[in-house]
């Protein structure tokens, strides 16, 4: 397993590595003389990688729930981010947009209302990047799309933004309809248009040939130690051995 940290130290050997194969190239002895002063002088090239690569370099990693409205995206939202947080990673979310909306969202959304709630979400996704090993999702751009489609019709002259925005997710993880919407003071209860939404968000998938994480129906037990298994995570941190 290769925790995030750990892609600043792949990186540091890799540098050292190819100025070692770059001396070597031009001269032999060289190469061994570099690894040598890499060593007398405390890992020469961790003080390169710090000093010239690690300012523009963001290991980070993204992940969005995805699915039609009730069927507990912002749980598990909650719930991974508190897995990951025990493995000792940073992490913040980006909270469903749709709510703070001014305008009218659900079966009464408007082309502007989804164009607000596409832009904030991308810009939400963007400042928190910045700052955290892990950000995760209450949904990405493809569900905010979905309910653009159902409300106005296909939109071709934002579909590649959509799909270009789309590869910037690490992993994506359809959330399947195991219950009829209850009502929370802002979600439409219509069982038509949940199933509805679902069909367009699993029909655009396809059509996008997005790979994602399908977690399975019928029970909840287990779904976020499926999406840490696919992020290649330990579903609890590491024991440390006290006696070693």
């Amino acid at each position: 397993m290769l925790l995030l940290r750990d892609s600043r130290e792949q990186l540091k050997k890799s540098i050292g590595l190819q100025v070692s194969l770059v001396l070597g190239f031009f001269q032999p002895q060289l190469c061994t003389l570099f690894w040598q002063w890499n060593y007398q002088t405390n890992n020469l090239s961790a003080r390169i990688f710090d000093i010239f690569v690690w300012p523009g370099f963001n290991a980070f990693m993204k992940v969005a729930f995805i699915g039609t409205h009730g069927v507990g995206k912002t749980t598990l939202c909650f719930e991974l981010a508190a897995a990951l947080k025990r493995l000792d990673l940073s992490v913040d979310l980006v909270k469903e947009v749709a709510r703070g909306c001014p305008l009218p969202i659900n079966r009464e959304t408007t082309r502007d209302a989804q164009n607000w709630i596409l832009h904030t979400q991308v810009a939400r996704e963007i400042e928190l990047a910045e700052g955290f090993e892990v950000i995760v999702c209450d949904r990405a751009v493809l569900d905010n799309y979905a309910y653009m489609v159902h409300a106005e019709g296909r939109r071709p002259e934002i579909e590649p933004f959509i799909r270009h925005w789309l590869q910037s997710y690490d992993l994506l993880v359809k959330v399947p309809v195991i219950a009829a919407p209850s009502f929370d003071g802002t979600r439409d209860t219509s069982v038509e248009f949940q199933l509805g939404i679902d069909q367009l968000i699993d029909q655009l998938l396809v059509e996008f040939e997005l790979d994602c994480l399908e977690l399975p129906g019928g029970s909840r037990e287990g779904w976020v130690h499926k999406v840490l298994e696919s992020l290649d995570l330990p579903g609890e941190p590491p024991q440390l051995d006290l006696f070693s």
